[in-house]
């Protein structure tokens, strides 16, 4: 049972160590395009994408709104 719990410790210590070499995310690493123009103001979007990731792919996606402050 020790050995078990041992493992599973392990494992997970390792997959959190490996899932958290890319955060925070940086904005170099997005792509920045303007989804609407006000006056003389370009509202842009962030979009992070996974690297190497075939554009085919169809993959669930997360938006926030900001409204600011």
């Amino acid at each position: 049972m020790r050995q078990l719990l041992f493992a599973t410790f392990v494992l997970t210590a390792c997959s959190v160590a490996v899932a958290q070499r890319n955060y925070p995310p940086k904005f170099e690493d997005a792509r920045a395009m303007t989804y609407k123009k006000v006056d003389d103001v370009e509202l842009k979007v962030w979009v992070f994408e996974p690297e190497d990731a075939p554009t085919s792919d169809k993959r669930p996606a997360i938006v926030f709104f900001f409204g600011g402050g």
